[in-house]
């Protein structure tokens, strides 16, 4: 096994850093990550800043449920169990 990479790991996405990028990377002087954050910054200052992927999905997703539990609790409270209709909301 080369240096540097551990072995595979279950639900592990990212491969494993370098020892070199990882010490740089504590020592605050990662060409990497200062260049991403240059990038972020950049966009910023054009106000382009892309919405992270699958952001809008999930916010789409989120109201559903949110729609859902709102739907429980009017059935409930029309059953008769307020009690447990603020609860599930």
């Amino acid at each position: 096994m080369g240096r540097g990479f551990g072995r595979a790991v279950r639900g592990q996405i990212r491969a494993p850093k370098l020892d070199g990028t990882y010490r740089a990377e504590q020592r605050g002087e990662s060409s990497r990550t200062r260049e991403a954050a240059e990038g972020v910054a950049r966009e910023l200052l054009r106000c382009a800043l892309r919405a992270e992927a699958g952001k809008a999905r999930l916010l789409e997703t989120r109201r559903d449920v949110e729609r859902g539990w709102w739907a429980v609790s009017d059935r409930l409270t029309a059953e008769g169990r307020a009690e447990l209709a603020r609860e599930v909301r």
